[in-house]
C-alpha cells in the first residue's frame, strides 16, 4: 500500500499567484477530501473547501505551506493530495498509517504500542510532517522504527502488528526470563554470529526539513542535526577505526531536539561493540517464547575478557516450531555502559543495590573498580 494514495486530478485552468482556488478536470474532484493539503510542482497549498471539481482557500497565506515557495502552475499539472501529521504522537501516526494500509484495529497491538510510546518516547517525540509523494507504508514504518530505536513485527499467534523499543532495561525487568545451557537450551544447538558490519563509533541524525518537497535523502535539506562520537571506541586502545551511521528524519522538527540528542548517544551505546545473532533450539517446555520477547541468554559461546561466561540480553527476532520445541533467532541488545535507573524506596547501597543507580566515587568508579552509571 502506498501513501498518500496517488491522485489523478490535473489542473484544467492555469494557476496564478492571485488565485484562491484550483480547478480540476471534470469529475476529478471526487478523489479529494473536503479539506486538506495538495502538492502542485514543488509547493504545498492548504485548501479548506471543495465544491465539485474546485478546491479553494480563503487567502494568500494558504500558499507555500511547510516552507515551500508559492509558484504558478499550468494546465495539465498534477494535483497530488498530501498526508499531513501535525504535532502528533508516535502512537497516533503509526495507528493511522496501519489503518490506511488496510490493517484494522483488531490486528494492531494499540495498547502495547502506546505503552512503549509513553515509557520511552513521550512528549519529546512528536511528529510534524507532510507526506506528498506516494511511498510504501512499509518504508514509513521502517523509518519510524529505526529512528525511535525500536522494531515492528507481525505476531502470528496474536495476529497483531507489534512494536518494541530497544533500550537499556530496568533491573526490575525480566528477572525470570532467562535461557541457559544447563536448563533451557538444547545441548550443542547454540550458534553465535558476530554482526561486525553493524558496529558503529559515531552516529548522526539530520532533521527539520528545510521544506516539505526537498529531497529527504540529502543532508543539505535539513536545518538541524545531532551527532555523538565515542572517542574511546575509535582510539588505538580499542577498535582503532571510524564507523559512522547517518540517517535523516522527515518526521521530526526542532521540537524533538532532546529526543534526537538522546537517540544518537543511545544508538552508539548499543552498537559500539559488535552485536551478535544467536540461534538456539529450546525444548517444548519453553514453547511460550514469542517474537519480540526479551531474554537473558547465558552460553559458553559468549565470554568476557577473562574467558568467563557472560550473560547478554537479547531480543527474539525469529521463532519456528520444529515439532519438538522451538528454533529461535535472537539479537543481542546489550549496551556498552551501565545505565542508571532510579531505585525504589528501600533499595540497599552499592553493591547490594540490585542493579539500580548509585552515586560512584569522584574517580567515576565504584569501590570495586567498575564504572559508574549513565543516566537514562
Amino acid at each position: 500500500m502506498v501513501l498518500p494514495v496517488p491522485s489523478t486530478g490535473k489542473l484544467s485552468v492555469a494557476l496564478s499567484l492571485s488565485d484562491l482556488q484550483v480547478t480540476l478536470s471534470s469529475g476529478d474532484g471526487s478523489g479529494y477530501s473536503s479539506s486538506g493539503y495538495i502538492r502542485i510542482g514543488d509547493q504545498i497549498i492548504r485548501y479548506t473547501g471543495k465544491a465539485g471539481d474546485v478546491l479553494s482557500w480563503p487567502d494568500g497565506t494558504y500558499w507555500g505551506q511547510f516552507n515551500t515557495t508559492a509558484a504558478t502552475a499550468s494546465v495539465g499539472d498534477v494535483v497530488q493530495e498530501c498526508l499531513v501529521y501535525s504535532n502528533q504522537s508516535f502512537t497516533d501516526v503509526v495507528h493511522d498509517l496501519l489503518n490506511r494500509s488496510g490493517i484494522a484495529d483488531g490486528n494492531i497491538d494499540l495498547t502495547g504500542i502506546a505503552a512503549e510510546d509513553t515509557q520511552w518516547l513521550g512528549a519529546d517525540w512528536r511528529i510534524t510532517t507532510c507526506l506528498h509523494e506516494p511511498t510504501s507504508a512499509s518504508t514509513y514504518l521502517q523509518e519510524l522504527a529505526q529512528q525511535t530505536g525500536g522494531v515492528f513485527w507481525w505476531d502470528p499467534v496474536a495476529a497483531k502488528v507489534k512494536y518494541k523499543f530497544i533500550g537499556p532495561q530496568s533491573p526490575a525487568a525480566l528477572t525470570s526470563a532467562t535461557l541457559t545451557e544447563t536448563s533451557d537450551i538444547v545441548l550443542g544447538s547454540v550458534d553465535v554470529q558476530p554482526l561486525d558490519d553493524q558496529r558503529m563509533t559515531r552516529a548522526f541524525v539530520g532533521y527539520n526539513l528545510t521544506n516539505a518537497t526537498a529531497n529527504v535523502g540529502e543532508a543539505k535539506n535539513y536545518r538541524a542535526g545531532r551527532g555523538y562520537v565515542d572517542a574511546g571506541a575509535e582510539s588505538a586502545n580499542e577498535y582503532g577505526d571510524v564507523r559512522s551511521d547517518v540517517m535523516y528524519s522527515r518526521w521530526l522538527t526542532t521540537a524533538s531536539d532532546r529526543a534526537i540528542s538522546a537517540f544518537v548517544k543511545r544508538r552508539v551505546g548499543q552498537y559500539r561493540d559488535v552485536p551478535r545473532a544467536i540461534t538456539v533450539k529450546v525444548d517444548a517446555k519453553d514453547a511460550d517464547i514469542e517474537v519480540g520477547d526479551l531474554y537473558d541468554v547465558t552460553t559458553s559461546r559468549i565470554v568476557d575478557s577473562t574467558g568467563a561466561t557472560r550473560t547478554v540480553r537479547c531480543l527474539v527476532v525469529k521463532r519456528k516450531d520444529n515439532g519438538r520445541g522451538l528454533d529461535l533467532t535472537l539479537r543481542t541488545t546489550n549496551f556498552s555502559r551501565r545505565y542508571g535507573f532510579i531505585a525504589p524506596n528501600g533499595t540497599s547501597n552499592y553493591p547490594n543495590n540490585g542493579g539500580y543507580a548509585c552515586a560512584c566515587l569522584n574517580t567515576g568508579l565504584f569501590s570495586d573498580g567498575s564504572s559508574g552509571y549513565l543516566i537514562i
